[in-house]
């Protein structure tokens, strides 16, 4: 059964474009040349121009046609981001529907070869 929420509790995650920037950065290796937050419900969603310059990537993992049209970064919210399952599975989906042809965002992977990675944002207290 879902866990059901208390009124006033904020599970969207609480970051900024800076913050995003950052994360592309150490968790991707890629340097960003423009950011733009999209749209979402719960989560938070940035979609990055990176720099396509091959000497700016600091991850064995991709190359410069893994992100020639941009990519989106996906900071799943505080309630989602515990069931490891289900992310793992919506990776899987996308991975296989790209597999059969499909045209679907395709994961890539990070500096440490995963789709994935479990981080913890410092919230600024006032």
């Amino acid at each position: 059964m879902a866990e059901v929420l208390e009124p006033g509790v904020v599970i969207k995650p609480q970051m900024d474009k800076d913050q995003a920037i950052s994360w592309i950065w150490h968790l991707y290796g890629l340097k960003a040349t423009n950011v733009k937050e999209l749209n979402s419900y719960d989560d938070r969603n940035f979609f990055f121009k990176i720099d396509p310059d091959e000497s700016k990537i600091d991850n064995e993992f991709l190359s410069k046609e893994d992100f020639e049209h941009g990519l989106n970064l996906k900071v799943t919210n505080s309630l989602d981001s515990k069931d490891l399952p289900f992310n793992e599975a919506q990776i899987g989906m996308m991975l296989h529907l790209h597999q059969s042809g499909m045209e679907v965002p395709v994961p890539i992977k990070n500096k440490a070869g995963d789709f994935w990675s479990l981080e913890e944002l410092q919230s600024e207290r006032r």
